[in-house]
């Protein structure tokens, strides 16, 4: 099986992220329809974003001695399965339990597809890691922005948000023929070749990435403001959270400054 260029890995890891985002951001939109399935209110079901920050916890604690044990690889395989299969469990779930336990589920599979892509990157564009962590997740924050306009395109055309949550899972099953194909690390020898290709995501500096994010990040901040509210059945109408506010804060993660990755710092 040929194995992925740099830039072909680039590419699949951006897509992995950017189904995150879409799942993330999907998901406040789609809580009436699941409460609905549960028949609870809104505020019960919000234990749903417990569950799921408490899997991705519990995933971040264990995620890297996975990966020095077993690869990138399976660890991110196993990352997806589980984010799809808690995400489908949500939406077709109908009892509080089983909904919150899919939740934990997919937290767990969040957590080790993050884990994972990020460092696969970092190793495999060690010349500039930090630009490269930096453009994986402005396409978390694309993502994020988009995932909320879908919900509301899938509840004009059908009623309810839960397709949108469907697209995201599909997106992120989507990559896994690409899994074992990601590009490998680069060899100690490569590292310390000044003439060795960087395999850089970027033709521009690390700098345009990082304020790209910036903007990404901001846009969403704006854009979570004219997110359509949508009121509990049965209820009054009532503002509501929104989904893109949770998704703004993990569009952080790996963003660090350029030069400043423990594992490539020169000694």
């Amino acid at each position: 099986m040929n194995q992925l260029s740099a830039r072909g890995t680039m590419a699949a890891s951006c897509m992995i992220f950017f189904a995150l985002g879409v799942i993330t951001g999907a998901l406040g939109l789609a809580l009436p329809d699941l409460a609905a399935n549960v028949s609870s209110s809104l505020a019960t079901i919000g234990a749903i974003f417990t569950a799921l920050f408490l899997g991705g916890f519990i995933m971040q604690l264990i995620a890297g001695s996975l990966n020095d044990r077993l690869g990138q690889r399976p660890v991110l395989l196993l990352g997806i399965g589980l984010l799809a299969a808690g995400i489908c469990g949500i939406a077709a779930s109908h009892a509080l339990a089983l909904t919150l336990a899919c939740a934990l589920v997919a937290g767990l599979g969040h957590g080790a597809v993050a884990v994972s892509t990020s460092v696969l990157i970092a190793q495999v564009f060690a010349a500039r890691s930090a630009s490269a962590l930096n453009l994986i997740n402005v396409f978390f924050g694309v993502g994020a922005v988009a995932g909320p306009a879908i919900a509301g395109l899938t509840l004009r055309v059908w009623g309810s948000a839960l397709p949108a949550l469907g697209l995201g899972a599909g997106l992120i099953l989507l990559q896994a023929p690409f899994v074992r194909r990601l590009a490998s690390a680069p060899s100690v020898a490569q590292l310390d070749d000044p003439a060795a290709p960087s395999g850089a995501p970027l033709r521009s500096p690390p700098q345009h990435a990082a304020a790209a994010n910036g903007i990404v990040v901001r846009g969403e901040n704006r854009a979570s403001r004219f997110v359509p509210h949508r009121s509990d059945r049965g209820s009054p109408s009532r503002p509501r959270a929104n989904a893109s506010r949770s998704s703004a804060e993990r569009c952080d993660y790996g963003r660090v400054p350029e030069g400043t990755h423990p594992q490539f710092a020169e000694s």
